[in-house]
């Protein structure tokens, strides 16, 4: 009927808009109601419904639109609701260099404090729903695939899933009252339906180091009491969730991230409210950028068998990890790229077949090159070409490597514009950078550390 409702008002058929938002039942049809009574200047009206939502709403998101809507058109207040929270937000510094992944900059800025951190939002709530309800959504007799490419759960469809499996839910969520016994039932699902196609949650290689560290800390009343509101209607309460959690004083807390010029959400805001009613700390951070000089970065530059990090692979690997406008660590080695080198990328970089004949795999260098360069932002001089080759090195391992990434190229371009050329020797000349051995990995990864610090000069200068 919403459907109908939305076809009716955007063919401008207003009155029956109105008829057919009145007899729909589910949120936001009588905030779609309000909306068309205002644009229709039927104030009266709009404003008795806007009292009825205030009194008897049906959702916490429709109670935050009634009272947000009412100050403003009628008792004139400037601000809503939502931006008077964000506004309020505690404020946090982080590095531009995560200007579009703010959500991954704070999880960083939590590990570096020695704080365990994961990005969640709505696959966490999502995922822990799907397995601890995995037989009532697909095994038992009431339930059913939606199609063969969907795989949803048709008893989930509307609002009677808890009804409907109460007995059953009740009895789980029961059951499931200390850590250790959600951890174990968690685990044994995962173990048993692992890989099995469905449209609650896809299948993560992290799901369960997630799910682990989660319930080890996640009070079980708290996550029984999400996981019942999720079951009583889950297509209405299933996004929203903030972006991460972090786990201080063995307690979980939630953040929703904002960065600047980010709106916070009524249904956002619901889902921090759910979370603080089911006993958990829920809040937003305002995230400001700025350069951050206690932020680590690793200067990286590889040599390779080719260009194309799909076909080729590595022979070289260094790294610079710089803090502060100081080298605090260094990575090097040579890598056995289990072909041969073509000839004239011998003659580029002077790295021969017999040179890496003893060298390492990757493989066998991976773990500890994650290591050194976790929770810190990739840079290098034209970063997207050694982030592609060192990313695709783990793939070919089935392991997820995700760093922010920075490149000396295009910010050198920002804050020092007008050269004549931008290439790693230009600029060292340029600088009165040595660049004694050219096309080696690690004295490309020096030169370009070096660039990154007059880089971090001039920033702090503008």
């Amino acid at each position: 009927m919403l459907n109908q409702a939305y076809q009716a008002e955007a063919s401008e058929n207003f009155n029956q808009a109105l008829n057919l938002y009145n007899e729909a039942k589910v949120h936001p049809a009588r905030e779609r109601q309000v909306r068309l009574l205002v644009k229709l200047n039927q104030k009266e009206a709009a404003l008795l419904l806007l009292n009825q939502m205030i009194d008897s709403s049906t959702t916490t998101e429709e109670l935050i639109f009634a009272e947000d809507f009412l100050e403003r058109k009628f008792h004139k207040k400037r601000t809503s609701r939502l931006t008077d929270v964000l506004r309020n937000a505690e404020e946090v510094w982080l590095d531009e260099a995560y200007f579009r992944k703010p959500e991954r900059g704070m999880v960083d800025h939590f590990k570096n404090q020695g704080l365990i951190a994961h990005e969640s939002e709505n696959f966490l709530w999502s995922s822990l729903f799907g397995l601890v309800f995995w037989d009532e959504l697909f095994e038992n007799e009431s339930a059913a695939i939606y199609n063969s490419f969907e795989r949803r759960a048709t008893n989930l469809i509307g609002s009677d899933f808890y009804l409907k499996n109460k007995a059953t839910i009740e009895q789980k969520l029961l059951l499931l009252s200390d850590r250790k016994s959600n951890i174990t039932f968690v685990l044994k699902s995962i173990l048993k339906n692992n890989g099995t196609l469905n449209q609650i949650f896809q299948w993560h290689s992290a799901t369960n180091e997630l799910m682990v560290q989660f319930l080890t800390y996640a009070n079980p009343q708290s996550v029984a009491h999400i996981l019942r509101v999720l079951a009583n209607n889950y297509d209405l309460r299933r996004k929203g969730f903030p972006d991460i959690f972090v786990v201080r004083n063995n307690e979980i807390h939630f953040y929703e991230i904002k960065a600047e010029g980010d709106q916070l959400k009524s249904h956002q805001l619901d889902q921090i409210n759910l979370l603080k009613e089911a006993g958990f700390s829920a809040d937003l951070l305002k995230i400001k950028w700025a350069q951050n000089p206690e932020q680590v970065f690793i200067v990286v530059d590889v040599e390779t068998t080719g260009g194309r990090a799909e076909w080729h692979r590595l022979t070289e690997i260094g790294a610079i990890k710089i803090q502060n406008g100081k080298v605090i660590d260094q990575f090097q080695t040579l890598i056995n790229p289990g072909r041969p080198i073509p000839r004239m990328i011998t003659d580029l970089t002077g790295i021969t077949n017999e040179m890496v004949k003893g060298a390492p795999k990757f493989s066998e260098i991976a773990e500890e090159f994650n290591e050194f360069s976790k929770n810190a932002i990739f840079a290098a001089h034209n970063v997207r070409f050694d982030y592609s080759f060192v990313q695709q090195e783990y793939i070919r391992l089935d392991q997820s490597y995700v760093r922010p990434t920075f490149c000396t190229v295009s910010q050198s371009r920002k804050y020092f514009p007008g050269l004549e050329s931008y290439k790693l020797s230009s600029l060292c000349k340029y600088f009165d950078i040595p660049l004694e051995n050219h096309h080696r990995a690690l004295c490309d990864a020096q030169a370009a550390a070096k660039i990154l610090f007059k880089i971090q000069e001039k920033r702090a200068k503008t």
